[in-house]
């Protein structure tokens, strides 16, 4: 996205031992894409942080400012 934009982005990633599936990669790739271009059209910021973690049977993934 910075290649595109002035938006700076710090990225977080920390999964459990197995790796996401194809279909839960593209999920994953799919929504953060969509969340980014939203920020970049309507919230007019300069920094996102965006967090995807793993844990007991759940997949966590936090975008925001």
């Amino acid at each position: 996205m910075t290649a595109r934009s002035s938006i700076r982005i710090t990225c977080n990633v920390r999964l459990s031992d197995s790796d996401l599936g194809e279909e839960e990669s593209i999920v994953v790739f799919r929504t953060v894409q969509e969340a980014l271009t939203n920020i970049e059209r309507h919230a007019e910021a300069s920094h996102v942080r965006i967090r995807l973690s793993s844990g007991k049977g759940e997949l966590v993934l936090c975008i925001g400012r």
